[in-house]
């Protein structure tokens, strides 16, 4: 009997046990955190943007795979295919020397150069290539002013183009863009583009000339000098205003003391107070049938044309004055 009773308190203690212990829990909260913690995302986290895009490649014979060029205040160190996504502002010259192969793609969008005596561009040693894939052809490199008097050369090594400087073993092909050097000072000579050595191609694209300085020899678009060569079969150059104290001096768009190969495109004269409101030669000038040069002044000979004694102008067969040259050239080797 002693044995039963004892058996049944112990039941009852464990039951009140059990009671308590489910009575304690019954006040406390049982549903999830009103706020998640600090370490979780408050945004649900978004694909990465792919650095790598296609575009159409002019000079490409297969589809070539692009990086997307996002910086908005330098161009590329390295070689590689380069799609500008924003617009470019440079403070220094890009330093393009010895790069290897190198494409700009400009998709629209505009390289700037906002320091005077700054270029946007030097080269040796490299493949340059430009081309503008946007659909209304507005991709545009547009220089800053050279100083109006010569700076020390720490300031701006040679006083030419506000554009690009080319050395020696550079391939700068255009296909397309416009280098717009439009009301700017570019200094003595060579607005745009300034060949020293190297070859220049231009397929497509514009080049718009600037107002040079005396005593600046000319070239407001364009210097091609010995040794270098360019090869034009399309795009345009367009001439803008020279001032010279040189005795030879003038080539109101550009001058060629190298060699030119005019197979294509349209060049369109300036003006200049000396000789050659479009062309200066003193080097040597091939045109060939469906290019075109046109227009210009100059104060001195040869509104057009200006071929100095020595340099030539040639026509290939089926080209001639007139038709593929139109305006006045005047060729100090044959004048009388």
């Amino acid at each position: 009997m002693k044995k039963t009773i004892a058996i049944l308190l112990a039941l009852v203690m464990a039951l009140g046990l059990f009671a308590g212990c489910a009575a304690s829990t019954e006040g406390e909260s049982t549903a999830a955190p009103t706020t998640a913690p600090t370490t979780a995302p408050t945004t649900a986290p978004t694909e990465p943007v792919s650095t790598v895009i296609k575009a159409e490649c002019p000079y490409c014979e297969e589809e070539v795979e692009w990086t997307a060029w996002t910086t908005a205040d330098a161009l590329p160190g390295e070689a590689g295919h380069f799609q500008l996504q924003n617009d470019v502002v440079l403070t220094q010259t890009w330093n393009a020397r010895g790069l290897g192969l190198v494409c700009l793609d400009l998709n629209g969008k505009t390289i700037s150069q906002t320091t005077e005596g700054q270029r946007i561009g030097e080269t040796n040693n490299v493949v340059l290539n430009i081309i503008d894939s946007s659909a209304d052809g507005s991709g545009k490199i547009r220089p800053c002013n050279a100083p109006a008097t010569e700076p020390p050369k720490e300031v701006m090594q040679y006083w030419w183009a506000v554009g690009f400087t080319c050395g020696e073993n550079t391939e700068f092909n255009i296909y397309g863009g416009t280098i717009d050097c439009s009301g700017l000072t570019v200094g003595k000579y060579g607005g745009c583009i300034v060949m020293d050595a190297g070859t220049l191609n231009i397929y497509g694209g514009k080049l718009i000339g600037g107002n040079t300085v005396a005593p600046g020899s000319g070239g407001s678009a364009l210097m091609i000098m010995g040794p270098a060569t360019c090869t034009m079969e399309g795009g345009e150059i367009i001439g803008g205003t020279v001032n010279s104290e040189h005795t030879s001096g003038g080539g109101g768009t550009m001058r060629v003391t190298g060699t030119f190969y005019l197979k294509g495109g349209k060049i369109v004269g300036g003006t200049t107070n000396k000789d050659g409101g479009a062309i200066y030669i003193s080097g040597k000038l091939y045109v060939s049938p469906g290019a075109l040069i046109t227009g210009g002044t100059a104060d001195g000979l040869g509104d057009t044309i200006y071929v100095k004694k020595g340099a030539e102008l040639n026509f290939a067969t089926g080209a001639a004055a007139g038709t593929e040259v139109v305006g006045e050239i005047y060729d100090a080797n044959t004048a009388s």
